[in-house]
């Protein structure tokens, strides 16, 4: 729910914004995730909850952007 939520503020943040530094960004902040999630994944519940968002935000931000380079 957190990602859909925060789907419309990061696609008006991505059209703010040139298309590939925006990819860039939403490619480590999956990478991040990824991290969070190997390292901590089975210590916490948590981690996992944090690594689930950051990759939808992630996710979601990648394709915003590439769409608009695409399409620009």
């Amino acid at each position: 729910m957190i990602g859909v939520f925060l789907g419309p503020i990061l696609g008006r943040l991505v059209d703010k914004a040139v298309p590939w530094y925006a990819s860039i960004l939403a490619t480590a902040i999956q990478i991040v995730a990824q991290v969070v999630q190997t390292s901590a994944g089975g210590i916490n519940v948590s981690a996992i909850v944090i690594a689930c968002i950051g990759i939808d935000i992630g996710r979601q931000m990648q394709q915003v952007s590439l769409t608009t380079a695409v399409f620009a």
